[in-house]
């Protein structure tokens, strides 16, 4: 006989207190019901419900085995549901944090593809820069940037993706007034635009690498703005270099509104962090997300854990 079946007429019979409540509970008659249960008892050697002509009673191996069926048939159903789940259409909403310039130029393209992808989806995207605490402000998914050391491990699961490059950029007017430097070291002779920070102090210096060594250059920022876009705009005007994401600056890059500088060194490059909780029984609409955000901007290497 299935073992699984048997279980499952024991665990009903322990429940009703009788072979034939349990045989109504399944469907079946209560002589499969007192088949099931016998069948187990010879298969254990051991007496798991003793019975008289008024009543039913576990023994204390049945006590303890019927715990154990029902741990084990509650888990084949929930890998049943997860199952089926994973054809399941996804549909609710999805609550998100992260940073501006990433939310703004990397992941919102993703996210409008992903809603129309699947219709009964949708998104709500809460840009900062702020370190957020993904449980307590109730926010299914965090994108965050740079090296991060998760709090709670065992309950917060962290995947990398593809980092967030940095390029830095000048007009060709500017270039042309004030000149055109050719290492990062010269970056002091000039106006940099700074970045201001919400929960941080704005950057000071500027780091760039060429053949394994680095060079952090002091910058000196007339003007510090808190938006990518403010920051992009005042180059465009003329006064400045920006330190900005690669995402942001190339399609001015190839329109010849901004030259990139310094292109036979690597600028910052910030690690991406996809970070979820650890639950053993996502919904569909989450786990398709994180599925998609991995196979969409997940790093062409091994992601870490």
């Amino acid at each position: 006989m299935d073992k699984l079946k048997s279980m499952a007429a024991f665990v009903a019979a322990a429940e009703s207190d009788s072979f034939s409540a349990a045989a109504v509970t399944l469907g079946v008659t209560p002589q499969l019901i007192a088949k099931h249960v016998s069948n187990l008892e010879s298969q254990l050697g051991l007496k798991l419900i003793t019975r008289t002509t008024r009543r039913q009673s576990l023994t204390a191996v049945g006590t303890e085995y019927y715990s154990r069926c029902k741990a084990i048939l509650s888990d084949i159903d929930a890998a049943d549901a997860l199952a089926l789940a994973a054809t399941s259409t996804p549909r609710g909403k999805i609550r998100i944090s992260a940073p501006y310039n990433y939310g703004s130029h990397r992941l919102i393209p993703f996210l409008t593809q992903y809603l129309t992808r699947y219709p009964e989806t949708e998104i709500e995207l809460e840009l900062t820069d702020r370190f957020v605490n993904i449980v307590e402000e109730g926010f299914e998914v965090v994108f965050r940037l740079g090296k991060t050391q998760l709090a709670d491990s065992a309950a917060l699961v962290q995947r990398g993706l593809k980092s967030f490059r940095m390029l830095a950029c000048a007009s060709p007017a500017y270039l042309s007034r004030r000149g055109f430097p050719t290492h990062p070291q010269q970056l002091v002779d000039h106006d940099c635009l700074g970045y201001l920070f919400s929960d941080r102090m704005t950057d000071k210096t500027w780091q760039f690498t060429k053949d394994k060594k680095t060079f952090s250059v002091p910058i000196v920022s007339r003007l510090k703005v808190n938006n990518t876009i403010a920051k992009l705009n005042a180059a465009l005007s003329d006064f400045g270099i920006t330190l900005c994401v690669e995402d942001v600056l190339m399609p001015y890059v190839q329109r010849g509104e901004l030259v990139v500088l310094f292109d036979d060194f690597e600028g910052p490059s910030y690690p991406v962090n996809l970070i979820y909780s650890a639950d053993r029984r996502p919904s569909a609409k989450l786990r398709l997300f994180i599925d998609e955000v991995i196979q969409t901007l997940g790093a062409p290497t091994s992601f870490g854990s």
